[in-house]
């Protein structure tokens, strides 16, 4: 197990970043000049950077409205619910006063669906089918005469029996039903007494085998799968079984369903999908959150489903089912929550449900969180088809997001789930259009809906680059659009480690990072051949050397083979980069083919240093470290040593006073024009500094903080030079500026 240790922040030079800095930097959208914000936080996304695909169905919900709640169905409509998952009791559709026997002589025709009850699942599935949503029936219990128990919980007497009953209610259903699950809970809903089952997961397999075997008598292609757990770690209740179970092919299970209260992320659904690879099923089969809330009770409402906290809860929650490539999400559940639904219950979901109901006025009142559906799933678009994630990197708010939706637009999303009010600056990097766009904000808060923008602008995008700093009210979810614009494609070049695209063997996981770009790191790459890291996509326009820059983190020297396209492995010995939450690179060079290539990381004996990204180093770019000796040093701004930068030297001490700065000199183009510049800098604060070019006048350049007073981040701004050779000035007045280690400018 690898060793995790923190670096101390040094007692370096303190500087406080004013709002009025950050405004110099970029129009601050929404904010009165007035108000002064207790965080500010920062994103950086990269839109040439894939780390995945998203899924609309994450926008769904467990349970429907009363049927007869005619303007609750429509505002869940509105609020652009895309996916519905609801019952289908077996108890409920079968006669109750029969016997297996009058079942199987089918006395008084009882075998006959037309004489059996429909009228609550035709309801439903008719309804959600009408308002457009795609819909997962769930088949569930038993009639009590089917049971070995005797109630509506048990196994089933007669195999042959329960097929026949299953394959009739999804022949009656089926034009309304677009996916099939089978079982739930099965560790509670499972009940053994007087059948011949030993273990529950035996019963539960067997269930599910027939299951399917029914419905497949009838379709060969609608999607089925379960079981509907809500046991993690471990066998993971009754999935491993039912993933071992040879009777039960790809075919027969074509996702695995979960439940799971208070969400816990990535992290579980990576052990998950590890653990579905090692019973040696496909690791990328969907996987659907079924059920998920902040609890699992029915206590009073608590205020992440009541109260304005609900529409940051769920921003950070629908955010990981799309950063963790969750196929499917149901919120948990779409029922009243103060009057009893439709005609089954005899309880109400007083702490989960989705609306309140005025029988007088027969209106519905949603809770706070659809808000946060609505920016979602419309305003962004994310509930039209499948969309593309992208790489972000964001610093002290709750959580950020960066997406190209389903119409080829770029969105950006970012959270704040606490009550302090405050601001966000996202730099959009590389973004796929240029020339004039319209930037369209919406904001999902207490006091806003996110049915219309709140901020709508005319932007220009120079370089790929745009920066925007957005109002981040309390408990509130926002969300940037760009529309318009001239189509630009840019080539990827940058790989994140734990991308949904590549292949993460063995016991390799992901792990968040707060220090990794896009926020989260692959470790425990070796220790055998299995624990590998496969970046099946890397693409080269030529074939030939090329450098390649591996982002890593280790707090000791560690080494790791790298095999290109299924060659020989080369050994690549890197050393430790300070501490196991700091990051550092190492350059190699590689041998690619023309398009793509597949780059392979392991260690068969010992454990290689986590990975953060590679980098294709573009040939038309130029890098200038800090240290060069063609640079001016002025004042108190000196070289020092620093093991994780470029070089292993940065220019720090520049700032907190004018005389004291940094200039790159000879900074050649070819042609005047705005340029994309990367700053590479290193500090523990938040920071800032002024950019003169050529003795132009200075403009301000916010640097969030980089984690510690080791750790190397960077960001991205625009710049506007003259044809041949060009000066860039970093200093600052009033305060100290980050440590600055390269500049890299794409020619």
């Amino acid at each position: 197990m690898r060793e995790c240790k923190r670096i101390l922040s040094m007692g370096k030079r303190v500087a406080m970043l004013t709002l009025a800095t950050v405004a110099v930097l970029t129009v601050i959208v929404g904010i009165q000049p007035s108000q002064v914000f207790a965080a500010t936080g920062t994103a950086t996304i990269d839109y040439s950077s894939s780390t995945g695909t998203g899924y609309p169905d994450v926008i769904g919900g467990t349970h429907f409205p009363t049927r007869t709640h005619t303007d609750a169905w429509n505002k869940l409509d509105d609020t652009g619910l895309v996916f519905m998952r609801a019952d289908l009791r077996l108890q409920d559709i079968l006669p109750a006063n029969i016997t297996l026997n009058d079942y199987k002589n089918n006395v008084n025709q009882v075998q006959d669906p037309a004489n059996w009850n429909f009228t609550r699942y035709e309801g439903w599935t008719s309804l959600a089918k009408s308002k457009g949503f795609k819909t997962m029936g769930m088949i569930f219990e038993l009639p009590k005469w089917l049971s070995w128990s005797g109630t509506e919980a048990g196994v089933p007497k007669d195999w042959d029996v329960y097929e026949d009953i299953v394959a009739k209610v999804y022949d009656r259903l089926k034009n309304n039903l677009d996916m099939m699950e089978f079982l739930n809970e099965p560790h509670g809903y499972i009940v053994l007494t007087g059948s011949p089952y030993a273990t529950k997961e035996e019963a539960a397999v067997d269930q599910y085998y027939h299951s399917a075997k029914a419905i497949r008598s009838i379709s060969a292609i609608i999607p089925i799968g379960g079981p509907g757990e809500d046991t993690w770690g471990g066998d993971f209740g009754t999935i491993g079984r039912l993933l071992r179970d040879s009777r039960i092919t790809s075919n027969d299970l074509n996702f695995i369903s979960v439940h799971d209260y208070e969400y816990g992320g990535f992290d579980r659904i990576d052990e998950l999908r590890r653990f579905i690879a090692a019973q040696g099923r496909d690791r990328t089969i969907p996987i659907f959150m079924n059920e998920w809330n902040k609890t699992p009770n029915n206590a009073s409402a608590p205020p992440e489903v009541a109260g304005r906290e609900g529409i940051s809860y769920h921003g950070q929650k629908l955010m990981k089912l799309m950063r963790d490539g969750v196929a499917g999400g149901a919120y948990y559940t779409l029922y009243p929550t103060n009057v009893v639904n439709d005609d089954y219950w005899a309880w109400t979901e007083v702490g989960h449900g989705a609306y309140s109901w005025n029988s007088t006025t027969n209106t519905a009142t949603m809770q706070p969180f659809n808000r946060t559906w609505r920016l979602y799933s419309t305003a962004m678009g994310l509930g039209a088809g499948n969309y593309g994630l992208r790489s972000t990197t964001y610093t002290s708010v709750s959580q950020a997001q960066g997406i190209v939706n389903h119409a080829g637009q770029p969105v950006a999303l970012a959270v704040n789930h606490s009550g302090t009010t405050g601001s966000i600056t996202l730099n959009l990097t590389n973004l796929p259009v240029s020339g004039n766009v319209t930037v369209e904000v919406y904001t999902a808060s207490e006091t806003n809906d996110a049915s219309a923008p709140s901020q709508t602008l005319t932007r220009t995008v120079a370089s790929g680059a745009l920066s925007e700093t957005l109002a981040l009210p309390a408990y509130s979810t926002v969300g940037l659009i760009v529309k318009g614009g001239t189509p630009a494609s840019l080539p990827q070049t940058s790989y994140e480690a734990e991308s949904l695209i590549n292949i993460i063997g063995g016991s390799a996981r992901i792990s968040e990072a707060a220090y990794a770009s896009n926020n989260r790191v692959v470790g425990y790459i070796g220790g055998n051949a299995a624990n590998k890291l496969t970046f099946p996509n890397v693409t080269a326009s030529s074939a030939g050397n090329q450098t390649l820059r591996i982002s890593y983190v280790s707090g000791e020297a560690r080494s790791a083979t790298l095999s290109v396209n299924g060659a020989a492995p080369q050994t690549l010995n890197f050393p430790s980069t300070g501490g196991w939450s700091t990051t550092g690179f190492m350059d190699v060079t590689v041998a690619l083919q023309a398009g793509v290539n597949t780059l392979t990381f392991a260690n068969t004996s010992s454990f290689a240093p986590d990975l953060d990204k590679i980098t294709v180093l573009n040939a038309n770019e130029i890098a200038l470290e800090a240290e060069s000796a063609t640079n001016t040093l002025a004042g108190n701004a000196r070289i020092m040593d620093q093991s994780t930068a470029s070089g292993g030297k940065i220019v720090g001490y520049i700032g907190n006073g004018s005389a004291n700065y940094l200039q790159f000199n000879n900074v050649q183009v070819s042609s005047a024009g705005t340029y994309q510049l990367t700053i590479s800098y290193i500090t523990a604060d938040a920071r800032s500094a002024s950019l003169s070019i050529n003795g132009g006048p200075a403009q301000a350049i916010n640097f969030p903080g980089s984690g510690s007073w080791s750790t190397v981040s960077t960001v991205v701004v625009p710049v506007t030079l003259a044809a041949g050779s060009n000066t860039l000035r970093f200093s600052n007045a009033t305060g100290y500026s980050p440590d600055i280690d390269r500049i890299t400018l794409a020619l």
